[in-house]
């Protein structure tokens, strides 16, 4: 069977997985107008994966008339143990924030003046292509001039395959970037890598940073307070 697939589409759901933070739409309800949103099912419950964090859990997104109105947990999903947090739960609000980018803008003033033009998929295309292809064919090869950044979501792997893999730029950046790679090269540049805490046999915890037990509630930090068997944690 072959697919295919155009470019605008493309990176239409590469979009809409970097942002939807929480919702299973596809591209086409995320970027859908109000008339099409009158013809979609009144009511409708779509299983989704919420990417408001590494954790990575299963959700229904309650659909009415074209527009997410809630998310509830996914019961059927072993990992997230049908549950789905604060975070979770504002992936709503990302998905309609007004301030949210619903389409590419290309800069018309200099770099940091903040004046930007809006640009149809098929331009913002040829406008990356074009500057793609002259870093390659330069005489002097200099794609590690080239950064991508991405936030979190199921859409960065693609892009981080054709950035590093494919396009040669090893310029990268991620939410572990500032997160947990820091922590994970550390203890692997002077431990020799990156070890687990032995936490059935601690008898006192020390949590710097973070407030596990209020901040952010997931299956992992329940095993946290399991695996100490509620000794003393602080």
């Amino acid at each position: 069977m072959k697919v295919e697939i155009s470019r605008r589409r493309f990176l239409q759901g590469s979009v809409a997985l970097s942002v939807l933070g929480g919702t299973g739409l596809s591209a086409t309800k995320m970027f859908a107008t109000s008339d099409s949103h009158a013809k979609a099912p009144l009511e409708k419950d779509v299983p989704t994966v919420c990417e408001m964090c590494v954790n990575k859990c299963a959700a229904i997104a309650h659909v009415r008339s074209g527009v997410v109105k809630s998310l509830s947990p996914n019961p059927y999903f072993p990992k997230s143990r049908n549950m789905l947090c604060a975070r979770g739960q504002a992936g709503v609000h990302a998905l309609y924030d007004p301030d949210r980018l619903k389409y590419p803008l290309i800069r018309t003033g200099e770099r940091g003046d903040g004046k930007y033009r809006r640009a149809t998929w098929e331009e913002a295309y040829e406008y990356i292509a074009k500057r793609l292809v002259k870093i390659v064919d330069e005489e002097e090869d200099n794609r590690s001039c080239i950064g991508f950044s991405a936030g979190e979501g199921l859409g960065e792997h693609t892009f981080k395959t054709f950035m590093a893999n494919k396009f040669g730029s090893a310029n990268f950046l991620n939410h572990a970037t500032i997160c947990l790679q820091t922590a994970v090269s550390g203890y692997t540049l002077t431990l020799g890598g990156y070890g687990q805490a032995d936490l059935e046999n601690a008898k006192y915890v020390i949590m710097a940073g973070a407030n596990r037990a209020e901040a952010i509630l997931t299956p992992d930090t329940m095993d946290l307070f399991k695996r100490t068997r509620g000794r003393g944690v602080n």
